[in-house]
């Protein structure tokens, strides 16, 4: 049994992640009842901790702490203190925190970054930050705070990040500092923005699901930023304003449908002049057009989900999307419908990587390229690039069709336009029917299928001449297809790794209390073994029971 004991100990070693790392046993009188738990140093400098900890058993050396998913509820100037130590980052989010008090920080004067976030704070104490003059990140995101003083923020000096989204916040922090270079606002109830700060080095800012009704914005002076996220209602209040940002590089809006308010043309297209603009996401918007894209010729990622366009979309529209790498289409039906039912559309999207249709009530694969699609030589291929397609969702096509399956082999087998003798690899095809059941039947307990494509075949090409540097889908063999439908998810493969990991354990368990039973049977039976002595042996044959008393 001692081998049994040996093979444990070191089973629970290999097993547990942490015992290699430097560990110190909890005796935090404050979770009494509760099985002692450890606060882990990840390094030197760094130690994260389920519980508050105490400051004997923590390195002298830690200037980084989180402490998350405890029950603090109120943190005081004592607790910080006694530790003792000279913290340069405090993170405890999810700590159920109702209350700070103002001195809690007094002691942590070279403090940097200050996480709060996913606790309940109703109200921050006017002079918190007073001794933290060097703080440079603050998140109290995801609190209850409805009122800031005006002066909470104003001597952090080197404050750059400020993220106060998933509040109550109704008015717009003020004397905020103007080095701040990021303000996350999201979520709250603001309604008026009439704040005289000059925010000159903001470069994001979002100021997405608020109620604002009026909005000073051109007093602000943040010409410099680079990403912006406004509600529909905003747009259409500060959409002239909006010529002013010659740097943005990424442009959010979320609508409120309640409304039955469309986005024109000049409302968009006020962001005209930002030839820099990389990333364009509407959400929830209800456009009269889309012909503001032909503005955005660097245009890298397309977001319009669940987006309804009033006019008839015409291939010109998307003369500025060659550079498009990333286009999502989710919740958008006829959006989707217009885009991939049109050849000439889809002969736009040379560099596209990653498209995304969910919930787009679809009913076929057509779309993917075929011979058909390519009725010229000097003709470009649709989607040459694709190598992501997610599909998922409310779908309607017939996973056993077998031109679903032709679909998904002919995508398989597109080549990178320019070099013929290259087949996109990692190609992913994600199919999920929740609703529906057709693919939801074959893909047996699992909703999300990834196919790989690695077994479709290549027979032949066009038949038509090509000219050097295109390429074109050939025809492939779609019974592949079908074995990769019943295939697991790749996401299973850890899973199933464990439970294999485990099973080989018990095997080898079992075998060494095998071999210890049989080993002890053994000792016992040669135990049982009498060597008699040679001055016996006559004596043994001539009387026997002289033997047995001998015995």
């Amino acid at each position: 049994m001692r081998a049994v004991g040996v093979f444990l100990f070191f089973f629970v070693f290999s097993v547990d992640p942490s015992a290699g790392q430097s560990q110190v046993n909890n005796d935090n009188p404050t979770v009494k009842g509760f099985r002692q738990m450890t606060c882990v140093e990840n390094s030197p400098t760094s130690a994260l901790c389920p519980y508050w900890p105490n400051a004997r058993l923590l390195s002298k050396d830690v200037i980084s702490l989180t402490v998350t998913m405890t029950n603090i509820k109120r943190v005081d100037a004592s607790m910080i203190a006694n530790l003792g130590l000279n913290l340069f980052v405090l993170q405890m989010p999810k700590c159920n925190i109702s209350e700070i008090e103002s001195e809690a920080l007094n002691t942590l004067t070279s403090l940097k970054e200050i996480n709060l976030s996913g606790n309940r704070l109703t109200r921050i104490p006017t002079r918190l930050f007073a001794n933290t003059k060097a703080i440079a990140k603050i998140d109290f995101s995801n609190n209850n705070l409805e009122l800031l003083d005006n002066s909470l923020f104003q001597e952090l000096q080197n404050l750059n990040v400020l993220n106060l989204s998933g509040n109550r916040l109704v008015n717009f922090p003020e004397n905020l500092p103007r080095v701040l270079t990021y303000l996350n606002l999201e979520n709250n109830m603001i309604s008026r923005i009439d704040t005289h700060t000059k925010l000159t080095n903001l470069q994001h800012l979002n100021l997405c699901q608020n109620r604002i009704s009026s909005f000073n914005f051109f007093a602000m002076e943040c010409s410099k930023l680079h990403s912006l996220c406004l509600d529909d209602g905003v747009v259409r209040l500060i959409y002239k304003d909006l010529r002013q940002l010659n740097d943005l590089q990424e442009f959010a809006v979320k609508g409120q449908k309640s409304k039955n308010e469309k986005l024109g043309i000049e409302h968009i297209g006020s962001i005209g002049g930002c030839k820099g603009l990389r990333k364009l996401r509407i959400e929830r918007c209800d456009l009269v057009t889309l012909d503001i894209l032909t503005q955005f010729a660097g245009l890298e990622t397309l977001e319009l989900k669940e987006v309804y366009a009033e006019e008839q979309l015409f291939p010109s529209v998307f003369n500025g999307c060659s550079y498009l790498e990333t286009l999502d289409l989710t919740g958008s039906p006829k959006l989707a419908q217009a885009i991939l039912g049109n050849l000439d559309i889809r002969i736009k999207f040379q560099k596209l990587h990653k498209l995304t249709v969910k919930d787009c009530d679809l009913i076929d694969l057509n779309w993917i390229p075929d011979r058909t699609d390519v009725p010229s030589p000097n003709r470009p291929l649709p989607f040459p690039s694709l190598s992501n397609v997610d599909i998922s969702g409310n779908n309607r096509f017939d996973c056993q069709d077998e031109r679903v399956k032709q679909a998904l082999c002919r995508f398989d087998n597109l080549k990178k336009n320019g070099y013929p003798e290259t087949k996109i690899v990692n190609r992913n095809f994600i199919l999920e029917n929740p609703n529906t059941t057709n693919c939801r039947q074959q893909m047996s307990t699992h909703s999300i299928l990834h196919l790989n494509f690695n077994d479709c075949q290549e027979t032949q090409d066009f038949s038509s001449p090509v000219p050097t540097g295109f390429s074109t889908p050939p025809t492939t063999v779609v019974e592949s297809v079908t074995d990769e439908i019943f295939k697991p998810r790749n996401d299973d493969t850890g899973s199933n790794k464990t439970i294999y990991i485990v099973l080989v354990v018990i095997f080898v368990i079992l075998l060494i209390i095998i071999g210890t039973l049989v080993c002890v049977y053994l000792r016992k039976r040669r135990s049982q073994t009498v060597t008699v002595p040679e001055s016996m042996t006559k004596q043994s044959f001539d009387n026997p029971q002289t033997i047995q008393s001998e015995v």
